[in-house]
């Protein structure tokens, strides 16, 4: 009977242990590639669109141009993003991150900071927010690696 007892506090631990929800620091740590791009409601109607990326790259359908986003966040809360244009080059940014509840704040090396709403899985890390260039509403998502 002392054994059963045991048994039932130790799964009552592991079940209690086991509802900890993830730490988004812990959770956004790690390679992420851009899988879908929406924007909506622009100011220039054209500019409304929907890009679904393929393994992190769009391919535009007129010109042909591939366009590759990844950001690799890491555990010492820095990160580097980079995006390539096929054929024009890439552009790396690197800097430091903050995770505020539902806010991402990155901050480039030699720029200024950005913070953008944002939710996490496992799987998908989404950016919601507002072009201030365009009047988009921005909805991007990025899948881990």
């Amino acid at each position: 009977m002392k054994i059963v007892k045991l048994f039932c506090l130790f799964a009552l631990a592991m079940s209690i242990l086991s509802c900890k929800k993830d730490d988004p620091q812990d959770q956004i740590v790690g390679t992420w590639k851009a899988s879908k791009g929406i924007y909506t409601n622009c100011t220039d109607p054209s500019e409304n669109q929907t890009l679904t990326f393929s393994n992190g790259c769009y391919k535009e359908p007129i010109l042909g141009l591939s366009l590759c986003i990844e950001v690799v966040f890491k555990s010492d809360n820095n990160y580097t993003l980079t995006t390539n244009i096929e054929g024009l080059g890439s552009d790396i940014e690197s800097g430091t991150y903050t995770i505020n509840d539902t806010q991402l704040t990155l901050c480039p090396v030699g720029g200024s900071c950005e913070t953008n709403n944002y939710t996490i899985t496992d799987t998908s890390l989404n950016f919601k927010d507002k072009d201030t260039d365009t009047g988009c509403n921005t909805d991007f998502t990025m899948t881990k690696n």
